[in-house]
């Protein structure tokens, strides 16, 4: 890698330099160096020559370069910048690299870093900037009526709230109200209107129940009610648009978007439900001054940044605290939980781009309302593309039919099933299963 950067690599061969016994130059640590060097406008090539000294002093102390190889390479950069005095820049070399490595490391790696943030600024990259031309034609579509909105759920009052986006979607709701159970229904609908494809990840539930409830959903019967050609036809059509994670092992967030980019090489995606996040495993190695609660942002922040980037939808179950669980409504029964009321605090609904509540009084006295949930939308960033929080009091209300296998909104359900909505056309959806045990 190094010898690129030097324009005679025959001085790298024939020098007469001898390598102490159990040292090494770490190159790229070396490169940063001269670069400073190669890069430092005139007026202040003696003080990026000293800085540079500096740096390499602090390494040579630490082990992590040789004498030597640094005074030959910082020379022959510095030799290449014309300066008015090679013996001044020897001095400068050796003053440098004598203070550095009476540095302690900690000072040293800060020198580091702020040459590196400094090459950073003064870089002529500019790429962060926004597209002057995105944004007028987003703004003109806007202006026009032409911005595309999220696509529909299949009911116009639920559509007014909530639309299917390639977003970051969270939601919360009380232990054992049927959080994942409602999330399921909604992703079957969008697989069956929209064609979404997905990627689950569920480590509280077999993943062989995953698929009886997608299967039970796409059918609206249940198992024991189905023919075996007709869960065979199912079964097909729910491994077509879903694939599950085994959940044999605990895994980090950083492990899950691993498994989605495999994915996205492997026939693409186009939603990921992640379920439940306090599941995932914590992995705090090599960040020796990250706390907790700030590894939950970042995990947060990188599921964010990966929908933005691959035009993805990822949906994010998670818990309430139980402090939430002790507040009662009138009827003695536990209220549903603010976003703010998630497990980890205000950083989830934060991050978010939209966040939702399901919630259900799975101890009321009347079974339709042990069957009822709430669904409370209670952010929606970008309104211009469909939905909007519902009022505090008013949520959404979805009945499960008595065989639980569909979700009634305003007393029917948001999609027909495979078997009635139209058989010849889910027939076609059929394919062979591809093995993808060899992805997970």
């Amino acid at each position: 890698m190094f010898g690129g950067m030097l324009s005679d690599e025959g001085a790298v061969r024939n020098s007469n330099a001898k390598p102490t016994i159990g040292e090494s130059t770490d190159y790229q640590k070396l490169n940063i160096a001269c670069r400073m060097i190669r890069l430092a406008p005139d007026g202040e090539k003696h003080a990026s020559l000293l800085k540079a000294s500096i740096l390499c002093g602090g390494y040579i102390s630490a082990g992590r370069m040789e004498e030597a190889e640094v005074i030959r390479v910082l020379e022959r950069e510095i030799e290449k910048r014309d300066v008015d005095s090679m013996d001044t820049a020897r001095n400068t070399i050796r003053d440098g690299v004598e203070q550095g490595k009476r540095l302690p490391i900690r000072e040293v790696m800060d020198v580091e870093n702020e040459i590196v943030r400094e090459e950073l600024i003064d870089s002529t990259d500019m790429s962060f900037v926004s597209s002057d031309d995105d944004d007028m034609a987003w703004i003109t579509a806007l202006a026009e009526g032409k911005l595309q909105l999220g696509l529909d759920t299949g009911n116009e009052k639920l559509d007014e709230h909530f639309r299917y986006k390639k977003e970051f979607f969270i939601f919360n709701g009380h232990s054992n109200v049927g959080k994942t159970t409602m999330a399921l229904y909604l992703m079957v609908n969008a697989s069956l209107r929209h064609d979404w494809k997905w990627l689950v990840y569920s480590a509280e539930n077999k993943t062989a129940s995953i698929k009886a409830k997608l299967m039970q959903f796409a059918g609206n019967r249940r198992l024991d009610s189905m023919s075996f050609h007709e869960r065979k036809f199912l079964y097909e059509w729910v491994n077509k648009h879903f694939v599950v994670i085994s959940n044999k092992q605990v895994y980090t967030y950083y492990d899950l978007i691993i498994f989605a980019e495999k994915m996205m090489r492997n026939g693409g995606i186009d939603a990921f439900f992640i379920d439940p996040y306090n599941s995932l495993k914590i992995d705090l190695s090599g960040r020796n001054q990250i706390g907790v609660h700030q590894y939950h942002y970042e995990a947060a922040s990188e599921f964010l940044t990966f929908s933005n980037k691959h035009d993805i939808a990822v949906w994010l179950n998670t818990h309430a605290v139980t402090e939430a669980q002790r507040r009662k409504g009138q009827d003695g029964l536990p209220v549903a939980p603010f976003a703010e009321d998630t497990e980890g605090g205000g950083l989830f609904v934060n991050r978010a781009d939209s966040f939702a509540t399901f919630h259900r009084k799975i101890q009321a006295q009347e079974p339709h309302v042990r069957r009822t949930m709430e669904f409370h939308q209670r952010k929606v960033r970008e309104v211009e593309t469909g939905g909007r929080p519902t009022p505090f009091l008013e949520p959404l209300y979805f009945e499960m039919n008595s065989t639980m296998t569909a979700f009634y909104m305003n007393g029917r359900p948001l999609f027909d099933d495979l078997f009635t909505h139209n058989n010849d056309k889910a027939k076609q959806l059929i394919v062979p299963s591809e093995n993808l045990s060899d992805i997970f």
